[in-house]
């Protein structure tokens, strides 16, 4: 269980979706709805038509009421993501798609060898669906983290990024 500030607690085992969203919400993350693996097709991103939207700030109480408070339109819904950048408080994902791409991780051991003196951050961090790992940081205000993807398997998600998140279902 994890001990949420005030007397609210959370407990992973037993958590709904809207349980989660909520958490992220209480973080300033911009926690929205996204798609159901499906065979075939792009399904790892928002399930919302205007996302790009809402790339600036946290969508407003009655926005993520509607979405995830009781009675909301994807309290049941799993799969859900985080919008990185400015929308949830400058927050940016290093994605090391490590069981494709062993470059990815050989670049992340040089790195962390060069500017922490071998000994991993002290971040949020999820392992993928796919095998890989993502770790969370927050930008300083005064710099916007970048979007982009790498040919050796290291990605950065930052202003206007997208990553799914737990509790979501993976393929």
């Amino acid at each position: 269980m994890l001990k949420m500030t005030g007397s609210q607690s959370f407990h992973v085992d037993f958590a709904s979706p809207a349980d989660w969203a909520a958490m992220y919400r209480r973080a300033g993350l911009q926690v929205v709805p996204c798609h159901m693996p499906q065979e075939g097709a792009s399904w790892k991103r928002p399930m919302l038509a205007d996302w790009k939207t809402l790339q600036d700030e946290l969508v407003p109480d009655a926005v993520f009421g509607r979405w995830y408070g009781q009675g909301g339109e994807h309290t049941r819904r799993p799969n859900m993501g985080l919008i990185t950048g400015r929308a949830s408080g400058n927050i940016f994902v290093i994605d090391l798609d490590t069981y494709a791409k062993p470059e990815a991780e050989q670049w992340w051991d040089r790195v962390i060898a060069l500017n922490n003196f071998g000994g991993e951050p002290e971040t949020w961090e999820q392992r993928t669906g796919g095998g890989g790992i993502q770790k969370f940081f927050r930008a300083p205000p005064d710099w916007t983290p970048p979007t982009n993807k790498t040919s050796i398997g290291v990605d950065i998600r930052g202003q206007g990024g997208f990553a799914v998140i737990p509790p979501s279902i993976h393929s």
